[in-house]
């Protein structure tokens, strides 16, 4: 009978490399706000007014997925959703100033839990890591 070594399986690294992520996350945010939450205030921010399809695509989420953030983050007050005015088919979507503030409050926690998570690897080792893992989900069968 074969075996697979599974602490040497890429999905079990994966998933442990998630695992600390969360822990970390938890750790400088606390739960208030998810990472994925704050991914989507995070491109809002960055593009006010963006629409609810390419928020998703840019944040590589499923249709029903980024409607669903969207919604529990509408009924927090962070942001606001109102129809395009020249499509009526189209979501836009914008901070509300509690969102901004929520924003701004977490943008430096997001950002020392990434440098935490590779703090063990070189600045080189950081970029070869990042380009690695953007050539495999790449190759993944949806892209995302």
């Amino acid at each position: 009978m074969s075996t697979m070594r599974i602490h040497n399986a890429v999905g079990h690294l994966i998933r442990r490399a998630m695992q600390a992520h969360t822990a970390v996350w938890t750790e400088e945010v606390g739960t208030e706000l998810t990472s994925l939450q704050f991914s989507v205030l995070n491109e809002v921010r960055a593009q006010p007014g963006i629409d609810q399809r390419t928020l998703g695509e840019r944040i590589a989420l499923d249709k029903s997925t980024t409607a669903d953030l969207v919604a529990r983050l509408v009924r927090r007050g962070l942001l606001e959703r109102t129809r395009d005015e020249f499509d009526a088919r189209r979501n836009v979507l914008r901070l509300t100033d509690a969102g901004v503030q929520a924003h701004a409050a977490t943008l430096p926690f997001a950002q020392r839990t990434q440098r935490r998570l590779l703090a063990a690897l070189s600045a080189e080792e950081r970029a070869m890591f990042k380009r690695l893992l953007a050539v495999v989900i790449e190759a993944s069968p949806d892209g995302t």
